[in-house]
């Protein structure tokens, strides 16, 4: 064979390995910007986004259960035999000792129709306790406003004989719009730590916070850990902290550090429900798993090329 050809031969087959293997760099090249990079942008999103729906529906059940409290406490001030001896108290029909003899089955019968009532302290329109069952509710834990309004009010949860407790002030009205008293009922935080059992969708390390009050002055309970009491440094730094309680919650909002993801919106007049995941736990299987589908498409290329190196050796021969 003239010498000539050969070398022809060899150059071509030179080329195909140097095109083979410049498109191979090319596939690569392009599964990562076009399909890769893309693709884990949008798990990252998808993760975050996730979050933050699971942020609004808890906070949306948390609302509802408060008002739900308020409700029963309305049906519980609502009672016309209690309302009735409100009236003959306030008359001097009755005196004290004979009110609370009549008012105790009454109560006695509300307490063993709900789980949730631990503690009902009825009050007069000066504020003088007359009536208390369960754990009495002291006046610094009482709703500010319980006085003058005429809607049901809830205080921040309250920390009470060891436990907490969501505390509820409820108007005595009678039929005239008189005012006759108020009642401050003391709920269990069975509901509310019910909707964050078993992680609730929060994943291994998702964490969960009810804030209250101001950043300097508020408390934080832990609501993943039944309800216990921490420090803000507990939930972020104080810079993370900080941001999340001046942002605009009335949708969710997210903060990023370098070691959690934070999900955070208004759970009520006051509240902030703060949901935290390790960032590691939202992209580290994502990332892991991309890495895995990058190897993969690597191999596939070096077979394609091992192939074409192969074929170009084969017509050599």
């Amino acid at each position: 064979m003239p010498q000539q050809r050969i070398r022809t031969i060899k150059a071509v087959q030179r080329n195909v390995l140097r095109y083979s293997l410049a498109g191979a760099v090319l596939i690569a090249a392009l599964t990562a910007v076009f399909i890769m990079v893309p693709t884990q942008s949008q798990l990252r999103d998808a993760s975050i986004t996730h979050l933050g729906h699971i942020a609004d529906s808890k906070a949306d059940a948390i609302i509802q259960t408060v008002d739900r409290t308020k409700s029963v406490a309305s049906l519980v001030s609502s009672r016309l035999r209690a309302q009735s001896l409100m009236r003959d108290l306030a008359a001097g029909a009755i005196d004290l000792q004979r009110f609370q003899a009549a008012l105790a089955p009454v109560f006695t019968s509300v307490m063993n129709s709900s789980d949730e009532i631990v503690g009902i302290t009825r009050v007069d329109t000066k504020g003088k306790i007359v009536y208390a069952v369960g754990p009495e509710v002291p006046p610094s834990a009482w709703p500010s406003g319980w006085e003058d309004d005429i809607d049901p009010i809830a205080k921040d949860l309250m920390p009470l004989l060891g436990s907490h407790y969501l505390i509820v002030s409820s108007p005595i009205v009678d039929h005239d719009g008189r005012r006759l008293g108020t009642d401050i009922i003391a709920f269990s935080m069975g509901q509310l730590l019910r909707l964050f059992s078993e992680h609730a969708g929060l994943g291994r390390t998702g964490r969960a916070f009810l804030v209250f009050g101001p950043a300097d002055a508020g408390s934080v309970l832990s609501m993943t850990e039944a309800a216990t009491l921490v420090t803000a440094d507990a939930v972020a730094p104080p810079t993370t902290f900080k941001e999340i309680l001046r942002a605009n919650h009335s949708k969710p909002g997210f903060i990023h550090d370098a070691r959690h993801t934070y999900a955070h919106i208004a759970a009520g007049k006051g509240w902030v429900l703060i949901l935290r995941q390790d960032a590691n736990e939202i992209f580290g299987e994502l990332n892991k798993n991309l890495i895995f589908a990058g190897f993969g498409v690597l191999g596939l290329i070096i077979m394609g090329t091992a192939a074409v190196a192969a074929v170009v050796l084969a017509l050599r021969k």
